[in-house]
């Protein structure tokens, strides 16, 4: 039964409460969740540093009227410190001095001018809030990316002259200057080029891409109420532009091939900071060109307000809090200077002092261009640390930033803001939030089993090892853990509270593989037997710190914890004697006698006992078996692999494939699948999270989500292969019967799909050579290579053998005979040695011949062969003989008579030629007797006859019959006739020319009488010879 509902902050209580942002914090709420910083502040000459606190921090923000750079990573707490700071203002004494203008982090160029214009009045500030309100109707966001676009071109332009007028003048840059003109002659032109070029431009101002998203930034501001950062930068990732390049203009792709853009990650470093450094005044001309907004307007507007602030009491100070610097840098220029003026002008003050802190994200490069201005007056700049050297230190702060927000939530922003109130300036104000009816009743050892920070805030609904597992996956930043405000904001606290409260209520929290943590398979296979496995398994990994034994599970997780999570059966699995008791926190609310930890040890503790522990430490249980270490080390890689905590490193993974390719080889009976024996390639074996993943697996196991479900059978099983292996390939050693059963569960689930995959594979290879035989036996002319039963097509291709043809055939076939009948008889081997029926160690005695003329069934394979190059030669060797096959068809249609009556009728249309003296040229009469001589009686009736039964087909789906057809023709017989057609063609368009012409010059009736009688014979088979060529 739940007991601690009201410690578990109502939803509504952490949507006002728990937010990731500063600026949407009240003062209450800013103070009563506010974590000191630790600031470091740096010389600005010298760069030494020294290590401060905030109270450090304020009274240097209270002696300097210049503005003061605090800078850190995102996510660190910069912001929250602006308003710290500004809270801190409001209670001193002389508060009302101070006139304060916050300027959000999520604030666009338009709000900066609308903030800092709020209550002037005046004809002056009417209309420059009216042309900044009339912004919004008037602009498209992509028509501000394109005008940007257009403005960073210019400003590399104008950087290149200012290079060019110096390089004139030989002068000899300055150290901090290199980079800039060195990047600046290597990109400032090709940049140009990219930004002139109309569809590369697209790539960088389409809808969120870089140029769009600072052009939405400078326009609408940041409006991602979960802290969406979107900063004034280019990165080297916004040069992916790979699939751009192509439609490119030439001097774009001159400069992308030049300067190596897409494969060098240097060169696309350097194109974005080379962008970067007249970012901020392309964005400023934007803004003033389009936006109407002069950045001397707002010098004016802020030296106006400190005029009148001075005039109404010489005491007053203006205070300006930016939040992120980035929100000014259209006019950040003008802006520093208007921050840096002087009160006083020619020894008369007429200005009011002027105070401000500037929060800046490190690398921003518009920061780079002022900050040696800013730090030249104010000396010094402040540093917010985020990476802590000692990690237990880091998970304390972390813990303690929980427990206040935690605190704070119970209490709800509007009593917050009574006691704040109240409180005046009294520093501790609040107080620990405590239902009496849990801390006076019998319940109380169950808030205590949940722990509290060292402030005495209970921790409930977690627990120090539950705040570190969400830590770990959370606030990791290069493998160490990180104090990120922003991320433990939102994944340790604002997500989990507001989605678990109704699971919570209804006795399901926490639901099973929560925030996909899993538990150790050593830990969740003892679970089966409760009546909720899987939720316990995750109050295990998460609130119990993912132990690797139930004994140290029991030394951590007391049963209350289970209790008030609905699973109080765990007692039947945990060791209670084990459990350590737990310290009472007091009852009292003095926060400042109370020093309580939570019972629960770290993570570190529980899985490496021997390390020095920070908190108290967990005993060992000599009971506990003791395992081999090469057993316990692979446990723990595994469990850690599969908790997704590190990757399996890459000899380990190469191990564990062999493992699982020699159970496949030993478990696979290859005769049962009608299939040769093959032996597993453990490089085909792919492991989840890609882990050395090679193409083509023959096991993928690499599927995350099919990780995520099995993978608590799979771990166990890997864990049995290791033991399997250490115990010299045996099962006999303690525990080895439960780990036999894992091995073999998980081959019999995987051997069918080995199995599936490898058997489609070997069909798919049988398909392509039982087809290439075919192919092969069609060239040769096999009988049977195109008939239509299965039978015959098999005979054709294992057992049809053919000497060379005693002909020439067409093309270089010839040439390419031997190489089929070598191909041939590679292939029949291939075949034999995936089809034969043979006994273990003998020689094969049959052939499936059934599994061959499946294979003959499917669609053939298109794979580069020998013999798929005669196939591609087939066609144009039947366009090339087409025309003439096709014209002795129509003309003979195998008639004996009719072939030899077309050579007589050649022979008399030479005669009467010859006769009337009209051959020409006179060469073509000689060809044309010796090509009829050639053409004997018997070979010209053959020929014709042959030639005209050929279906040369051009169904691409029967090239084989094709191929066989062109084989079948004598090279040189077809020569013969197809040059005496040719021949008899040219002679009958010369000889005709010239009869013609004799008429014309000499006329009469003999001349007139041979020509007809010419074109009479000409006539009769002129018009069966014009389709020859």
């Amino acid at each position: 039964m739940s007991v601690l509902e009201n410690y578990w902050p109502q939803k509504s209580r952490v949507e006002e409460c728990i937010m990731t942002e500063a600026e949407s914090l009240s003062d209450s709420l800013l103070m009563a969740v506010h974590e000191p910083m630790r600031l470091l502040k740096r010389h600005h000459q010298t760069g030494e540093e020294m290590r401060a606190d905030e109270q450090a921090l304020f009274d240097f923000f209270l002696e300097h009227n210049r503005p003061i750079p605090i800078t850190g990573s995102a996510g660190v707490g910069k912001s929250h410190i602006i308003r710290w700071l500004g809270a801190q203002l409001e209670r001193q004494p002389d508060a009302d001095k101070y006139h304060t203008i916050y300027i959000p982090k999520s604030s666009s160029i338009a709000d900066v001018v609308r903030l800092l214009t709020e209550g002037l009045k005046g004809e002056v500030y009417d209309e420059i809030r009216r042309s900044v309100d009339g912004i919004s109707q008037e602009i498209k966001v992509s028509h501000i990316a394109e005008h940007l676009a257009l403005k960073l071109r210019l400003c590399l332009d104008e950087e290149l002259q200012k290079l060019q007028s110096k390089l004139d003048v030989n002068y000899q840059p300055k150290p901090e200057e290199t980079q800039f003109f060195e990047c600046l002659f290597t990109h400032a032109s090709g940049l140009q080029a990219l930004l002139q070029d109309s569809h590369l431009t697209k790539h960088f101002t389409r809808e969120g891409a870089c140029l769009y998203n600072i052009a939405e930034r400078l326009y609408l501001g940041v409006k991602d109420t979960e802290g969406f950062e979107q900063d004034y930068q280019m990165y080297a990732e916004d040069f992916e532009i790979q699939s751009e390049v192509a439609a490119a203009a030439i001097d774009a792709q001159m400069y992308i091939q030049n300067s190596q853009l897409l494969t060098d990650p240097n060169s696309r470093n350097n194109a974005a900071w080379t962008l970067n450094q007249v970012l901020y005044t392309a964005c400023g001309k934007t803004a003033e060109e389009l936006l109407k907004i002069n950045p001397m307007t707002i010098q004016k507007v802020v030296r106006s307000i400190r005029q009148q602030l001075f005039a109404d009491n010489k005491a007053n100070e203006l205070v300006i809090l930016i939040e992120d610097f980035t929100t000014t840098t259209a006019i950040q220029k003008e802006f520093i200077e208007c921050l840096m003026e002087e009160e006083q002008h020619h020894g008369t003050q007429t200005l009011c002092r002027l105070k401000s802190v500037i929060a800046v994200t490190e690398g921003f490069a518009g920061y780079l261009h002022v900050r040696d201005g800013i730090l030249g007056r104010t000396g010094y700049e402040w540093l917010i640390e985020s990476v802590n050297q000692n990690e237990s230190e880091t998970l304390d702060r972390i813990i303690d930033f929980c427990g206040r927000y935690l605190n704070a939530a119970r209490y709800g922003n509007r009593k917050l803001a009574d006691m704040f109130k109240k409180a005046g300036n009294e520093h501790k104000w609040i107080t620990v939030w405590h239902d009496t009816e849990v801390t006076e009743s019998e319940y109380r050892p169950r808030l205590d089993a949940f722990g509290y920070t060292h402030q005495e805030y209970p921790l409930f609904p977690y627990n120090r090892l539950a705040l570190e597992q969400l830590a770990r996956k959370h606030c990791i930043s290069h493998g160490q853990l990180q104090f990120h405000p922003r991320s433990i904001l939102h994944y340790l606290l604002r997500q989990p509270l507001k989605l678990g409260r109704e699971s919570y209520l209804a006795n399901t929290f926490p639901p099973a593989k929560w925030q996909n943590f899993i538990c150790n398979t050593a830990v969740g296979s003892q679970f089966s037997i409760l009546s909720e496995p899987e939720r316990a398994k995750t109050l295990a990994a998460v609130w119990g710190g993912n132990p690797t034994s139930i004994q140290r599970l029991s030394n951590v997780l007391p049963l209350e914890v289970c209790d008030e999570f609905n699973l109080s059966d765990m007692d039947q699995v945990l060791d209670i004697s084990a459990v350590k008791p737990h310290p009472v926190a007091p009852r009292g609310n003095n926060l400042e006698t109370s020093n309580v930890h939570n019972v629960a040890v770290t993570t570190t503790q529980i899985n490496n006992p021997g390390n020095k522990p920070t908190s108290p430490s967990v005993v060992n249980d000599p009971d506990i078996p003791t395992e081999p270490k090469e057993i316990l080390e692979w446990r723990e890689k595994l469990d850690a692999w599969h908790q997704g905590s590190s990757t399996l490193k890459q000899p380990d993974a190469a191990k564990l494939r062999r493992w699982i390719a020699e159970g496949l080889d030993t478990s696979i009976d290859w005769g049962h699948y009608l299939c040769r024996s093959q032996k597993i390639n453990f490089s085909k074996i792919h492991l989840p999270v890609k882990v050395g993943n090679v193409a083509s697996p023959v096991l993928d196991l690499s599927n995350a989500d099919a990780f995520k479900q099995n993978g608590d059978q799979w771990i166990p099983a890997f864990n049995a292969m290791a033991a399997y292996h250490h115990y010299n390939k045996t099962w006999v050693f303690e525990g080895g019967d439960v780990a036999y059963l894992h091995y073999q569960n998980f081959f019999e689930e995987v051997i069918p799909k080995v199995t599936e995959h490898l058997v489609s594979q070997e069909r798919k290879l049988l398909s392509s050579i039982a087809h290439k035989l075919l192919q092969g036996a069609s060239f040769i002319g096999a009988e049977g290579a195109n008939a239509r039963s299965g039978r015959k097509r098999l005979d054709a291709i294992l057992f049809t053998t053919q000497e060379k043809r005693q002909y020439k055939l067409l093309g270089d076939l010839d040439a390419q005979w031997d190489l089929v009948s070598s191909r041939r008889k590679e292939l029949r081997d291939e075949l034999v040695r995936l089809v034969a029926v043979r006994k273990p160690g003998a020689e094969p005695y049959a052939i499936d011949g059934p599994l061959v003329i499946d294979a003959l069934k499917q669609p053939p394979v298109k794979e580069p062969d020998v013999l798929d190059k005669v196939l591609r030669d087939a066609p144009k060797l039947r366009s090339q003989i087409f025309p003439t096959i096709e014209l002795l068809r129509e003309l003979f249609e195998g008639d004996k008579d009719a072939v030899e009556a077309a050579s007589e009728q050649i022979q008399e249309t030479l005669s009467l030629a010859i006769h009337t003296d009209v051959v020409h040229p006179t060469e073509i009469a000689s060809k044309l007797r010796t090509s009829l001589k050639a053409w004997s009686k018997e070979s010209r009736t053959k020929l014709v006859k042959d030639l005209s039964n050929l279906q040369l087909s051009d169904d691409k789906e029967n090239e084989a019959r094709l191929l066989q057809d062109i084989v079948s023709v004598d090279a040189e017989q077809y020569e013969v006739a197809y040059q005496l057609f040719n021949d008899f063609e040219l002679f009958e368009k010369r000889t005709s020319a010239l009869l013609i012409t004799k008429i014309r010059t000499q006329g009469g009736e003999e001349i007139e009488q041979a020509q007809q009688d010419v074109f009479n014979q000409l006539d009769m088979i002129e018009q069966q010879l014009e389709e020859l060529n």
